[in-house]
Parts: structure tokens; sequence; C-alpha cells
């Protein structure tokens, strides 16, 4: 007997076809995003170290064609902020800007609300829009219909955002809400994950910025390193003493670039910063140049140190100017001892020798008027002539111990009175010339100075040079005071008197130069055997604005004989 199969009528053939072809379609639809997932998750493991933006606005560009969607926003940032930390949006080339006006992680605070509560929200249709809140329906109208999908996102810092998929003006999609949810929840991990990371390297990224800043500001050395002396920052001059650049040695081991012997010794020192959390001080003597280091802690929000930053300031200027005020005070000191000791010498060869006589002439002094009244006035003659020798002799030692008097005249005529002085008492021909000083302000102590050098010159003159005729200019110029002393003696050997003049203990040409550098001036002896001498000095000196009612004509002083 045969079996009669019945065949199926036309509208069940159709139904079997349709149904064939639904799931033929849907199994497609499943192929195509199991390989967009692919795609995005490649996108985020082939960014390894390179974590930017341009890898979430590709992986977001990649979901929202997928979804046939023409925008595509993904935003992170502090819960409850409507201005979030991270913002990215994607926009189709086919959705012209001008149809949906630019949207911020602030507008969508309206929806985070029933983000949190279904996780997952769509709105496909405009009849959809019914079951939105107030505000919610109010933004919609706001920027006009446009099917939405949105997915909350929560990073494990408390941070929270979304995934936005936005479809064109007006038009309404057919997005099955299983296949939404599959898509988006499988790259929640991944936009979570990349979006954290971004924000990190942003705020590593400021911090370089900040610490490198900071480093740079400051004229002194600096670097800045982690324990274990990886280089995070490093300013031009701490990288020239290290004879490198701070591009080639940000990321290295600092100890690498300095001798071995030193090398232990600083990571002694910052052990010893890590585990005290005080900084350590020390100087170094680097091939003449003096450094005062201090190596710093840098503390982590638990209160560890993380990273130390080592400054180092150049204080050999300052060492030197230690050194000498050391030199300086010693040679005033010898200088004072000096002019005691020729002091006590003429008071013991001049006028106690001359009283001493005094005391004997005046026991002889009954016996020769008993002589006769002639030997007698020969004696009161020799009396008188011993006292004028050792009046003169107290008068110029007074003299040579009290500078020009300034208290109740200007520099310039308080000079004037002194060569003066000085060629009456000694007939040594001195021409003074001035010029510009009514523009001067010289301080009290830099007139002091000055007049003590011109002192010390003529004094020097007279003793040793054997001049007939001195010249002293004193010019002024804008910054400085110029001061220039010559004469017509003898001359001399200068390196071989400066070498004298270490040993000796007098002021002479030292004495002048101390004085000079003192005011922060500057001095120059030039002077040769049978040529002469010319002292050159240049001082610093402020300047007025006004000539004080002063001419040029009444500040010139020639001075002849």
């Amino acid at each position: 007997m045969t079996e009669v199969i019945p065949l199926p009528t036309g509208k069940a053939l159709a139904d079997i076809v349709a149904d064939h072809e639904k799931l033929r379609e849907e199994l497609e639809d499943r192929r195509e995003l199991d390989r967009m997932i692919a795609a995005v998750s490649s996108d985020f493991l082939d960014a390894s170290g390179g974590w930017t933006g341009d890898v979430i606005q590709k992986a977001l560009k990649r979901v929202a064609e997928f979804a046939g969607a023409t925008r595509g926003i993904a935003f992170l940032g502090p819960e409850g902020d409507g201005e979030g930390g991270l913002f990215f949006e994607w926009i189709s080339e086919a959705d012209s800007e001008a149809s949906f006006e630019t949207v911020t992680s602030r507008a969508f605070s309206v929806f985070l609300p029933r983000l949190r509560q279904d996780k997952l929200m769509v709105v496909s249709q405009k009849s959809d829009v019914a079951t939105l809140n107030f505000e919610q329906r109010r933004w919609m109208r706001s920027h006009g219909f446009r099917a939405m999908v949105g997915l909350h996102l929560r990073s494990r810092d408390g941070k929270e955002g979304g995934i936005c998929l936005f479809g064109g003006p007006g038009e309404e999609y057919l997005w099955p809400e299983e296949l939404m949810m599959r898509l988006l929840k499988t790259v929640e991990g991944l936009f979570i994950s990349s979006m954290c990371q971004v924000e990190l390297t942003m705020e590593l990224k400021k911090r370089e910025s900040l610490a490198s800043a900071l480093i740079n500001a400051t004229t002194d050395s600096a670097v800045l390193m982690d324990i274990e002396g990886t280089v995070l920052a490093i300013n031009r001059s701490f990288a020239c003493r290290l004879k490198t650049s701070p591009e080639h040695i940000k990321g290295k081991i600092f100890y690498c670039f300095i001798p071995p012997f030193l090398a232990r010794f600083r990571r002694k020192q910052v052990s010893e910063v890590v585990r005290s959390g005080q900084p350590v001080r020390f100087q170094d003597d680097n091939n003449g140049l003096i450094l005062s280091n201090v190596i710093y802690p840098v503390f982590n929000v638990q209160g560890g140190v993380e990273q130390v930053a080592f400054y180092s300031h150049d204080i050999t200027p300052l060492k030197e100017a230690e050194t000498n005020v050391r030199n300086l005070t010693r040679e005033l000191v010898m200088a004072q001892e000096g002019e005691r000791q020729r002091i006590a010498y003429d008071l013991h060869d001049n006028v106690a020798q001359e009283l001493a006589t005094l005391k004997i002439s005046c026991d002889t002094l009954v016996d020769a008027g008993r002589r006769s009244p002639r030997e007698l006035e020969k004696t009161v003659t020799g009396f008188s002539d011993i006292l004028q020798h050792s009046i003169n002799t107290v008068r110029e030692m007074a003299y040579a111990l009290q500078p020009p008097n300034t208290d109740k005249m200007s520099l310039v005529d308080a000079i004037y009175n002194y060569c003066e002085e000085f060629k009456q008492r000694f007939g040594i021909c001195v021409d003074f010339h001035t010029a510009g000083m009514h523009n001067v302000v010289p301080d009290r102590e830099h007139n002091h100075h000055i007049q003590r050098i011109i002192q010390e010159a003529l004094t020097n003159v007279w003793k040793h040079a054997g001049a007939q005729r001195v010249v002293i200019r004193l010019v002024a110029a804008h910054p400085h005071v110029i001061l220039r002393i010559d004469d017509d003696g003898k001359g001399f050997d200068v390196a071989r008197r400066m070498e004298e003049g270490d040993w000796e203990k007098r002021m002479g040409l030292k004495g002048m130069e101390n004085r000079a550098r003192l005011i922060k001036g500057r001095a120059r002896i030039e002077s040769t055997p049978g040529e002469g001498t010319r002292l050159c000095f240049e001082i610093p000196a402020e300047q007025c604005d006004e000539m004080n009612g002063h001419t040029e004509s009444n500040l010139y002083y020639p001075l002849f004989t």
C-alpha cells in the first residue's frame, strides 16, 4: 500500500520560506555583530600604550555604523556631575551638523536617572516618546525627534556615563532591543576601560607638564625622578651638567649618567630621603664648581614617598665672595697693623728722639747761660728748631690719618682742596680735572674710599715715585665714575711690586685695589720703570636727573702750579 505524503499548500510554503529568510537574516545579523565586536576589540588591543581619544572615536564609529545610527556619543565623568570629564562624539557625513546641534554630556543628565534604572534605554519610534518623563520629552522636542538608544556606564572608581546612538532627523528605527543590548553590553567594558585609561593618561601628562613647568621655572639645576632613579622631568641646566639633553635622558635611569662611585652615594641619599621622608642637603665641589644641593621627597596621596626632586644651586660666586671678604678683611687688618707700626716708628724715631734731645739740652741750659749769652741763644734756637720739626712730624702723621673733610663740602671740592694742600706742602704739581660729576650722587662710603685712594696715590708719589707732576681726572660715565691718576715718576715693575705687597704690612697698591673692590669697583695699574705710573679705577655711582643748579663751568677744577 502506497503512503501518500500531503504537500504543503501555497500559503504554508510561503510561510516556511519567510521563516527561513528571517532566520537567515538574523544569523547574518549575528555574524555581522560578531565581526563588528571583533573589530572593536582589535581597535582597543592595537592601542596598547597609546590610549588616546582617537581609539575611542574609531570604536564609536564602528558601533554606530553597525546600528545604522548617524551619531554616536560616549561620555564618562564623576557621578552626578552633568559636565562629564571625558566626552567623545562621532557624526556621520550623511548627518549635517546643522540638523542637530552639538550635544554635551550635560544634556544627558535628564536621561541618566532612567539609564541608571533600566540600564538600557531604547526610543525607536515616535510613539516611544510617550514613555519618557516630562524633562526627557522636552529635550526630545527641543532637539527634534531622533531614534535613540543608550547604555548606562559605571566604572570601578565610581564614575558614570553612557554610550548613546542617534538616528537621522525624524526617522524611526526598528532596533531590536535584544540585539542592541548584546551589542552595547559587549563593548561596555572596552569603552569603560579605554576611557579610564585615557583619563589616567591625560592626568599623567598634566602632572608631567606641571612638573616640567616647575622644574624649568627655576634657574637652578633640577630633576624629578621616581625612587628607582627613572628621570620623569629634567631642566636643560641639569641635563647640560650631565652632558646630555632633556629629551635624551627623560625616561632613563639618572645614575647611568654619573660616575659609578657617585651613583652609589646618590642612591644612598635617595634611599635615606625615601625612608625618612625628610629632605637631604649637601654641598659638592665639582671641578671648582661649588654646588649647594637638596633632595626633596614627593609624597603620594597615601603619604608615601613616590618621587624625589633633586635641586642643585651654583654657589661658586658666593663662596668666592666669602673668600674675597676673608682675604680683604685679613689685608685690612694687616694694613691697620702696618699703619700702627708706621706711627710707632715715626713717634719713636722722630718725636721721641727729638724730645729726648730736648731733655738733654735742658739739662745743659743753665751751664750754657753761665758761659755766655750767645751760647744760651744758640741753645734756645736749637730747642725751637727741634720743637718745630716735632710739630711738623705730628701734623704729617695726622694729615695722613685724616682724609679730606667732606662733611661741609662736596666730593669734588674736598679733593680740590686736598690737592691744593698737597702741592703747597710737598711742591709737587697736581692737575685735577673733573667732568659730569654734577649728575653723580656717591654715597658717604663711596666718597670715603675715593678720597682714600687719591690720598694713598699721592702719598706714594711723594714717598716713592720722585715725580714732578701728577694729573688726576674724575669723570662721570654712566653708570660709573672713572678715576685716573697719572704721574711722571720713575715707575716700577707692577707684577713684582704686587707680589711684594702680599707680604708687606702696609696698604700701598693692594690697599687701593681692595678699596675699589669694597664698593664693587675695578682697578687697573699700569707702570714701567722709568716711564711713570697710571692708576685707573671704575666705580659704580648713581646718577641724578637734574643739574641741581650747577653748571659744568663751576665744576671744572684745573689745578696748576
